[in-house]
């Protein structure tokens, strides 16, 4: 159960921002969580952190907005917002529509939900797409045809040649 909670958290996440942005913005907390965790009662900076702070001016140009000493209530309270849309998508499109006989079936529904959340579900956060980006199907490649998902509760859309 942990590793789906943590899958499930792991594609909103992804789904959100680019991933050069994600990639960016964690190394910056990563550095910031280095500065905070050191022994001494003020954070100072060293020369290796204002060389990671350089090199951040030069790849990315938001650098400036990364910068910024978060508090653990703060995170938890992302955290939190996250975790309730995302277990608000869950209900609303997945589970208020079936029948949950038992764990293993709450297992089994919840990963396909998974897979067409990540697959076949558009964000409207990444331009319509959805996280794992597919190709644009021309009207030439045929008539379009529904892909049953999540037990017939979803579809995907796609061409098929006649």
């Amino acid at each position: 159960m942990r590793d789906l909670i943590l899958a499930l958290l792991a594609t909103l996440r992804s789904g959100v921002r680019s991933r050069r942005e994600l990639v960016l913005e964690n190394l910056a907390l990563r550095q910031q969580l280095a500065v905070l965790r050191r022994t001494m009662p003020k954070p100072r900076l060293r020369d290796s952190d204002r060389l990671f702070w350089i090199a951040m001016a030069r790849f990315s140009p938001r650098w400036r907005e990364l910068i910024a000493i978060v508090q653990p209530a703060t995170v938890v309270g992302w955290h939190r917002k996250g975790v309730e849309r995302l277990i608000g998508s869950i209900r609303r499109e997945c589970t208020d529509h079936v029948i949950v006989l038992n764990e293993r079936h709450l297992h089994r529904i919840l990963g396909r939900y998974v897979d067409y959340y990540n697959r076949s579900r558009t964000h409207m956060s990444i331009g319509k797409d959805a996280p794992a980006a597919r190709a644009v199907e021309a009207p030439e490649m045929g008539k379009v045809r529904s892909i049953p998902k999540v037990g017939g509760l979803h579809h995907r859309y796609t061409r098929k040649a006649a």
